[in-house]
């Protein structure tokens, strides 16, 4: 390992990046499907560099890889709720494990506050969201109390972005 390549892989994560690496990021949050050679001109880097810094940023866990973003509705998944639930305290862990399991759920939360877990889940329609809560949900985690929210309109609903940390602190790239 090259005495440069030790330092950086000892500095705190936030700074393990260069203004390059959020330049390439922004490119691949624009279209990660764009060409590595049209990013590597645009970039004024080599390919083989693009390809390296692209690795090197999933090693370190900055990019968690590439994935496909589905459209709900497309598939009759018609129905998002918020889920808000209440569990015997003694069954949170085993309770949490079982509600990841559920196919239903999208997300899956442990929180602080007047509800222990939230979940959020898909639904064709409210036959399945009844069904859901009456043979599933209810019977098979020992809920106390929960509350469910049907989202009417989404106005944001982003993934966590570039767009979020570009400006945010300028101190955080070497």
């Amino acid at each position: 390992m090259e005495e440069s390549e030790k330092y950086l892989n000892k500095r705190p994560v936030g700074f393990l990046m260069d203004k390059k690496d959020l330049k390439l990021l922004q490119v691949l949050d624009a279209d990660v499907r764009i060409p590595i050679s049209v990013i590597a001109q645009h970039l004024g880097l080599t390919e083989n560099a693009i390809r390296y810094r692209i690795d090197r940023l999933q090693k370190r866990g900055y990019l968690r890889g590439f994935s496909v973003k589905l459209s709900p509705n497309h598939f009759g998944k018609n129905i998002e709720v918020v889920f808000s639930i209440n569990v015997r305290p003694d069954s949170l862990a085993s309770s949490l494990q079982k509600l990841s399991e559920f196919s239903e759920f999208t997300k899956v939360y442990r929180c602080s506050g007047e509800y222990s877990i939230v979940c959020i889940g898909l639904f064709n329609d409210n036959e399945q969201l009844n069904d859901f809560l009456n043979r599933k949900l209810l019977v098979e985690v020992p809920v106390t109390d929960w509350a469910e929210h049907i989202i009417l309109k989404s106005y944001k609903n982003d993934e966590f972005n570039v767009k979020m940390i570009s400006n945010s602190n300028p101190n955080l790239f070497i």
